[in-house]
């Protein structure tokens, strides 16, 4: 960039200053995509988006509410699958929101004649008597 001071033409130097298609950012973000991503699609290094988002309170608002925009707008899709019937759709939503979960038992049986207990320290024994179901 050059400055005109009186006859002479001063140079600032560097590029100039690329700025942020604002409406690319809000579909982009609502994508989830990641600081790297997004500064790739925009043309532009994530140093720089960096810096873009530190200094302007805007932008981050942009971003902000287009991510939750895609939030909003996956978890509208995930209900509406679950409400015509997709069995995972309602086996996943339940996990998630109403606390639910698959529980797994799993039971072991040891011989005891057949472990060395001379070996173990008093530690161990305790654990194993515990975890057994014996202490």
């Amino acid at each position: 960039m050059a400055i005109k001071k009186g006859a002479k033409t001063i140079n600032k130097g560097g590029r100039p200053r690329k700025e942020i298609d604002h409406d690319m950012l809000t579909a982009l973000a609502s994508l989830q995509p990641t600081i790297e991503e997004l500064a790739a699609a925009l043309k532009i290094t994530v140093n720089t988006f960096k810096s873009r988002l530190d200094e302007s309170d805007e932008l981050k608002e942009i971003l902000e509410q287009a991510k939750n925009a895609g939030r909003m707008s996956l978890r509208r899709m995930m209900w509406a699958n679950a409400k015509r019937g997709n069995t995972t759709m309602q086996i996943w939503l339940s996990k998630q929101y109403l606390n639910m979960h698959d529980k797994q038992v799993v039971e072991q049986t040891i011989d005891f004649s057949k472990v060395n207990l001379s070996s173990l320290s008093d530690d161990q024994l305790d654990r194993l008597i515990k975890d057994n179901g014996n202490g």
